[in-house]
């Protein structure tokens, strides 16, 4: 346990609104000193060579190619089916490595997504049977938005032992792995219409799928709302925050910034300074992020027609 080494698993679709992420992602990895191995697990239809290069500036670690689950055999297409398939497949060659003895101290994982900027070293240590991740306010049982009652209701027959829990995910590789094919059910099944997505199938669903796979096994699921703070929802960074997960717009006055409007890389680089009125952490959250792209992809002006994404094709 104490001498166990941590895998960082990067969990990316190869598609260009997730590739400039990930290569954020990979600058503040090396620029915040982790002491993981990271590698970068990309799905991609019938394993098809991924359209970036390991050899790219700043980026570093292992790529693992899996292939493309994103349609499930019920004919539902949902993206974060990947994320669940992709681990599988990943965990299967791991392990096949470590009974041959290779990378056999590899036993902590850490799950990431390319919209984390790293801060510090992830260093905890996952006990088994207890997993840690953030706390992520709307899957609490009693948030008034959702019905997330009658989602546990319907998931799982342990909904005690469900947790508000999300990436970052730190878990033992034999805990996950036991895990997977709940996990992979479960989101199936929590893939029904929600009221507060205007009766659209849930775009959680993956992330119910988890925590109740985990409570099924009688695991606990340690939620922390401090580890990757969410501006705007968070004020400032956290004594035990690791990372920035900027999952929301910012708009503070004339600044307004979401990542689903770019399909490409964003531009201005640099981006633009915020008015009076940002928050501590948005402020940090900007200064992180025009920092990687501009080091990345180099300065670039105003982009003269902003790429909108389709609004009708959820994205993560």
């Amino acid at each position: 346990g104490r001498h166990a080494k941590t895998l960082m698993l990067l969990l990316v679709s190869d598609n260009p609104y997730q590739i400039w992420q990930m290569r954020a992602f990979h600058y503040h990895f090396l620029k915040s000193n982790q002491t993981a191995k990271l590698v970068t697990i990309v799905s991609s239809l019938n394993r098809a060579k991924p359209s970036f290069s390991m050899d790219e500036k700043y980026m570093t670690g292992e790529l693992f190619v899996a292939d493309d689950y994103s349609r499930a055999p019920d004919g539902d297409v949902f993206v974060v089916y990947n994320r669940a398939w992709a681990l599988v497949e990943f965990l299967t060659h791991h392990r096949a490595q470590q009974r041959a003895g290779i990378n056999t101290e590899y036993t902590n994982i850490v799950i990431v997504e390319p919209d984390f900027l790293l801060l510090k070293p992830i260093t905890a240590i996952a006990r088994r049977k207890a997993i840690v991740g953030h706390h992520y306010f709307y899957m609490e049982i009693g948030y008034p938005w959702s019905n997330n009652t009658e989602i546990v209701r319907r998931c799982t027959e342990r909904p005690d032992l469900v947790a508000p829990i999300g990436v970052p995910i730190i878990i033992h590789q034999d805990d996950l792995w036991q895990l997977l094919p709940g996990w992979i059910d479960k989101t199936r099944i929590c893939r029904f219409p929600q009221p507060w997505a205007k009766g659209d199938k849930s775009w959680i669903a993956d992330m119910w799928g988890f925590a109740c796979a985990a409570a099924s096994l009688g695991m606990v699921s340690i939620a922390d709302p401090q580890l990757t703070p969410e501006p705007p929802m968070d004020y400032k960074l956290f004594d035990r925050s690791v990372a920035i997960h900027y999952t929301y717009g910012q708009q503070v006055g004339a600044f307004n910034f979401d990542k689903r409007q770019w399909f490409s890389t964003p531009q201005p680089r640099p981006l633009p300074e915020f008015p009076p009125g940002a928050s501590p952490l948005q402020i940090v959250w900007r200064d992180l992020l025009s920092e990687a792209l501009t080091a990345v992809f180099g300065p670039a002006p105003e982009h003269p027609t902003l790429k909108i994404i389709d609004p009708s094709k959820k994205t993560e």
